[in-house]
């Protein structure tokens, strides 16, 4: 079982990581499993998103990962740095970039993403300085 992160540094080495999503194709499982992904992070200072179970464990990268591990644990775990967004038009509004991100790699967001599981996450006020600031942005 993979090891959960422990630190804001590790998570911004993961999200790197997924950032090269854009690089890969079918035959990657990460590509191949883009729409099944349904807790999203978004990361003000790099302007992109990465999904929870992705972000959780230490060293995860782009031709590593392959689903291990369990979501509901890494979202606890980033529950520490993130809070899920409250408001109905930052919830929009998060979700129209998340969607254009994903159709620009002829992909799709999991419906799951509305559902009680599923959210989009913004950091929480003490890690504004590793992630950046959602609120006082938009």
């Amino acid at each position: 079982m993979p090891e959960l992160i422990k630190s804001p540094n590790e998570v911004l080495g993961c999200f790197h990581q997924f950032q090269l999503i854009r690089e890969m194709s079918y035959g990657n499982f990460t590509f191949d499993n883009f729409g099944k992904f349904y807790n999203w992070y978004y990361f003000p200072n790099e302007c992109g998103f990465a999904p929870g179970k992705f972000l959780g464990y230490i060293g995860t990268n782009i031709q590593s990962y392959k689903g291990e591990g369990h979501g509901g644990k890494t979202k606890n775990t980033l529950d520490k740095y993130f809070e899920k967004v409250g408001s109905k038009s930052q919830f929009t509004h998060l979700l129209d970039m998340l969607e254009k991100f994903a159709r620009g790699m002829g992909l799709s967001i999991s419906g799951r993403i509305h559902n009680p599981d599923g959210g989009l996450y913004i950091p929480r006020k003490e890690y504004t300085s590793v992630f950046g600031d959602y609120k006082n942005r938009y």
